[in-house]
């Protein structure tokens, strides 16, 4: 009786896919770490695309219907555009409100420096910062508005000079 054995070349299928689960299990284990931060910083970013861009708005506001122009921010992570009215009445005489705006579930407003003066938040619900735009889209508030995210302590910070330029940075 001849017996032979026949080597084999290459690698079976059951080995292929004993590889490919193991890939997998690793994927699995870094991609949701990986993905979270990166979902944490886009939610900052876009926070702060998202407020200067309604900074920028209200800006050019004030320059185009030649009146003064405010944002307010309030404790509750939410802000509101005012314009200068004399007949507006409610609970702010002389602004009536423009638009409304609420920061990110995921991001909070850090810290609010404008003008030299820096204003943590309060637990009330009055606004305790807000930037005044004149006619000319000048502010005499230069300075900071920075958010973070609540958990991971990712930062954007917006900056305002005294001609109205707005930009943001890390």
């Amino acid at each position: 009786m001849n017996l032979e054995i026949k080597k084999q070349d290459g690698i079976t299928l059951v080995e292929v896919i004993v590889v490919i689960a193991l890939i997998g299990i690793m994927a699995a284990i870094a991609l949701p770490a990986s993905w979270q931060n990166e979902s944490t910083e886009l939610a900052v970013e876009g926070t702060a695309r998202e407020l200067a861009s309604n900074l920028q708005l209200a800006r050019e506001g004030a320059m185009r219907d030649g009146v003064s122009y405010r944002v307010c921010f309030f404790s509750d992570s939410t802000y509101i555009i005012k314009k200068k009215d004399s007949t507006a009445g409610g609970l702010t005489p002389g602004w009536k409100d423009i638009k409304s705006g609420k920061l990110h579930e995921k991001v909070e407003i850090d810290l609010i420096s404008l003008g030299g003066k820096s204003s943590a938040q309060t637990s009330d619900n009055i606004p305790y910062r807000y930037v005044n735009y004149a006619r000319d889209g000048h502010t005499s508030q230069a300075g900071r508005i920075v958010l973070r995210d609540k958990a991971s302590r990712v930062y954007k910070t917006i900056h305002l000079t005294i001609y109205g330029n707005i930009y943001y940075s890390e």
